[in-house]
């Protein structure tokens, strides 16, 4: 009778919520230090101090759904924070807005080419040498074209349109080219009742 006795498996409630709490990763302890400030219970409480880990998540680059992940929360609390908390939708923006702006000062740098200084390491007599120099970075057709393509739509956007009235030959030309040449029709008085 022993051999036919089933394995006991852990209850469900407590135990196995223990067991899913268990396998979650453990928050950096700045993180730890405000949650476990706040009492347990839902929902979440806001703390203001949220609010300066939000703005540095977002510094580094962090999308909202990350933010809400890194602070324990779902993203549906997470945006009920910034609708309710000006301070916490501020610190949000403000950290995006650093963010973006670092993108934007990397862009310019690789669309005009950009220097740096580097070290080689050689080898001598058996000895190694750290010799200093300066790479240089030419700059990229691709992100100069992006650059002038979001800066200056008017002057370097993709399509150019033909402005011009129907009877003038070029645009006649360009319409025929195109497949839908529209193309004058001349009426002789007297012809056009016989027809």
């Amino acid at each position: 009778m022993a051999g036919n006795a089933k394995a006991k498996t852990p209850a469900k409630g407590k135990g196995g919520q223990a067991a899913k709490a268990a396998g979650k990763r453990k928050p950096s302890s700045e993180i730890a230090k405000v949650i476990a400030a706040r009492p347990v219970g839902r929902p979440p409480s806001y703390h203001p101090k949220l609010a300066d880990l939000a703005h540095k998540l977002c510094k580094l680059g962090a999308t909202d759904v990350e933010i809400a992940d890194a602070l324990e929360v779902d993203t549906p609390t997470l945006y009920r924070w910034k609708a309710t908390h000006p301070e916490f939708c501020n610190a949000l923006k403000l950290g995006k807005e650093a963010a973006d702006e670092r993108v934007v000062r990397s862009l310019y740098a690789k669309a005009t080419g950009y220097s740096y200084d580097a070290v080689k390491i050689l080898q001598h007599e058996g000895a190694p040498v750290i010799v200093p120099y300066r790479e240089h970075v030419p700059p990229s057709d691709t992100a100069a074209i992006f650059w002038l393509k979001n800066r200056r739509p008017q002057e370097w956007r993709d399509k150019v349109e033909v402005a011009g009235s129907a009877e003038n030959p070029l645009t006649l030309l360009i319409q025929e080219v195109q497949g839908r040449a529209l193309k004058p029709v001349h009426i002789i008085p007297g012809e056009a009742e016989d027809a």
